[in-house]
């Protein structure tokens, strides 16, 4: 996919005051495996291993002065901007006159990230095109703080890849669900933010400069939740389909968690377990997509045993049924694969 960056934008963005720093991030995102639905708790272990090899590619700390706020680099690209006095001290038992406030910072933006971390990218039932997803955390100490009401954080996304639905854009908040159409108990979705000024939405496209030729998701964030920076493809019903996906009856959804993911444009869906076979729904006829399945089972001696089931990459066609058979693989192979995507 074709990079937009220019030598002025990377000079720009190095010139900037402040980077945000690596740190260990376990306890930030420790909860995370605890977003999944409880019908797949044995892979709590698989997701932990698969997020801990990238903790410290996708996160970082912001240290700032309250009183004076401050402008960062991520080591995406990403510019983050947090104003002065942006936090509510009162009551901050931590909080001194020179206190400094470490801002945690979680962003995903490619498939193989938003796969590890348990965020696929469908709205209540309907695909969506990702331009990023980003969480953040403020403390001092161990103690937590929050943004004053009215203030938000400043996040613009750079945008490497080329997008028909680049003027699209809106927000949306990461949410586990209760899920009624199928066996799973609950399921992850992003709902759709209100948008404060529906005329020019909430998420804009901005520069840096005049003379650069790199573009940004420039938005704001003023809570502590998942953010997801997305389209919609909103295509008519007439241009969507269902696909399925049937493995053998061994593996279903107690112990396997099935994605579909677009190879040219930034979606994964989850596929539910309906009828015996996995499904997922509201798919954009014509694109081209991948399959990929994850399941652990025991061995004799109570031992994890790993599968990995791959459809490589086909055309989307109404009603498709689609076949394959697990292959057991290592842990080490689950991990490789998912680096490959």
């Amino acid at each position: 996919m074709k990079k937009i960056i220019s030598y002025l934008t990377i000079l720009l963005v190095l010139l900037l005051p402040f980077a945000c720093v690596e740190d260990n991030f376990e306890e930030f995102i420790a909860d995370e495996t605890e977003e999944l639905p409880s019908t797949l708790e044995d892979f709590e272990k698989v997701l932990a291993a698969l997020q801990d090899s990238v903790f410290n590619d996708v996160s970082g700390v912001c240290n700032v002065q309250n009183n004076e706020g401050g402008t960062f680099r991520t080591k995406y690209g990403s510019i983050i901007t947090i104003s002065e006095d942006a936090f509510d001290i009162n009551g901050c038992n931590s909080c001194s006159n020179d206190f400094e406030i470490e801002v945690t910072y979680i962003e995903l933006h490619t498939i193989e990230e938003l796969i590890r971390f348990y965020k696929p990218t469908v709205s209540n039932g309907f695909p969506l095109v990702s331009g990023g997803v980003i969480k953040f955390e403020a403390k001092v100490g161990d103690e937590i703080v929050y943004l004053r009401d009215g203030v938000s954080i400043n996040v613009k996304f750079p945008i490497n890849d080329d997008t028909q639905f680049q003027n699209s854009m809106e927000l949306f908040e990461g949410e586990l669900i209760a899920n009624p159409s199928t066996v799973e108990d609950s399921i992850y979705n992003w709902e759709p933010i209100p948008q404060e000024n529906p005329e020019f939405g909430d998420v804009a496209i901005t520069e840096l400069d005049s003379l650069s030729d790199i573009l940004f998701y420039d938005f704001n964030v003023d809570s502590y939740e998942w953010i997801n920076c997305d389209a919609f493809y909103n295509f008519p019903d007439n241009q969507l389909t269902d696909i399925k996906l049937v493995l053998p009856e061994a593996f279903s959804y107690t112990n396997t968690i099935v994605y579909l993911y677009f190879t040219e444009e930034n979606t994964v869906m989850q596929l539910y377990y309906d009828n015996d076979s996995f499904t997922a729904k509201n798919i954009p006829i014509g694109y081209k997509a991948k399959i990929v399945g994850i399941s652990t089972t025991k061995d004799d001696n109570d031992n994890p045993v790993y599968w990995l089931s791959k459809i490589d990459e086909f055309s989307i066609e109404s009603g498709l049924s689609l076949t394959t058979d697990p292959e057991e693989v290592t842990e080490e192979e689950v991990e490789n694969f998912i680096k490959s995507i």
